[in-house]
């Protein structure tokens, strides 16, 4: 069996801002959940209001292959996971993208239903068919985008502001990259809720959350043959701080290995953060090489997904920084019309 490797990642991160005292001013939250905002640290959010989410998929899309000098016909799989539906409905998204990068050989489809899960399960389905279906060269690209459309759409209780962004990593079984050695996808019935209070609150107790964020985290450790004391650090989705605070007592680790510094930064991206993430702790050098850590989303209802990895040596370099992305990536399309 070929062994997986995380290659690299691009990130696109709008210059933009939402602030919370802005989107207070809109009339889109109370008083009391601005003041939860603010003790949380939620000052503002990146949002892109212009910039449609086909185009801001095509910018990912081109750092991407860009900055690590990837062979498109090398690219068997895109897979796309989103939660809102950010794409008008006259486009044949993958058409578009097939034609501007010159991705012949790729099949691609998306990966919906596990809600802010869907970008884990789409790199763990992409390296499954990588291991079943291709030859050693091929690659798989996880691409995603999240753009909020309707005001409703960034509310998250009082515990963050959803923001816009696109990323895209790269999947094979190269000789460099991040391993990948375990993965495990979990659901519960009765994290299922029928809605959500406008507080916040689910319909349903939180302490199913945890005890299936343990379950999950202590199988998907088992199968790498690994213990909690391996990990060096848990590199989680950006939602509630609270959520992963409590999962670090649970767990009897200390609260620092799970890094949460991104929600502040760039807000709840559904599907993007988790590779924003990735992104962000390879710029600041937060893992050395052969450090064990794992990547974990938890999404609304309860679905989770959690992977074990591995830091390899010589992993390709994404440290040039989000802004440093975005500013190229808005002169290489301005004007243009492709997407």
């Amino acid at each position: 069996m070929s062994e997986m490797r995380i290659g690299g990642a691009s990130v696109y991160c709008p210059r933009g801002r939402l602030t919370a005292e802005a989107w207070l001013g809109q009339g889109q939250l109370s008083h009391e959940e601005y003041e939860q905002l603010k003790q949380a640290g939620i000052r503002s959010v990146a949002v892109d209001d212009e910039t449609p989410a086909p185009r801001m998929m095509e910018r990912v899309m081109e750092q991407l292959l860009v900055k690590h000098r990837l062979p498109p016909e090398r690219i068997k799989y895109v897979l796309v996971p989103y939660l809102y539906y950010s794409f008008p409905w006259t486009m044949n998204v993958f058409a578009a993208m097939r034609e501007r990068f010159g991705l012949e050989q790729a099949l691609c489809f998306s990966v919906r239903d596990l809600l802010c899960s869907n970008v884990l399960m789409a790199m763990h389905i992409g390296s499954k068919l990588l291991e079943r279906f291709a030859g050693p060269d091929d690659l798989a690209v996880v691409l995603a985008v999240e753009k909020c459309l309707l005001p409703d759409q960034r509310f998250g209780g009082g515990h963050f502001i959803t923001g816009d962004g696109a990323a895209a990593v790269f999947i094979g079984s190269g000789p460099r990259g991040d391993k990948l050695l375990a993965f495990r996808s979990a659901a519960d019935l009765r994290t299922l809720q029928q809605g959500k209070m406008r507080d916040g609150r689910d319909e349903v107790p939180d302490y199913f959350y945890y005890v299936n964020l343990v379950k999950t985290i202590r199988f998907v450790l088992s199968e790498a043959q690994l213990e909690i004391e391996d990990i060096r650090l848990i590199i989680p989705n950006n939602i509630a701080v609270e959520t992963w605070t409590l999962l670090a007592k649970l767990m009897k680790i200390e609260r620092d290995r799970i890094y949460t510094e991104g929600l502040a930064d760039s807000g709840h991206i559904n599907n993007c953060d988790l590779l924003h993430n990735w992104q962000r702790i390879g710029a600041e050098g937060l893992l050395a090489a052969g450090d064990y850590y794992l990547l974990l989303t938890l999404g609304s209802g309860g679905v989770i997904c959690c992977a074990v990895c591995q830091r390899d040596r010589a992993v390709p370099d994404t440290a040039s920084g989000a802004q440093e992305l975005c500013a190229e990536g808005a002169e290489a399309f301005q004007g243009s019309e492709r997407l």
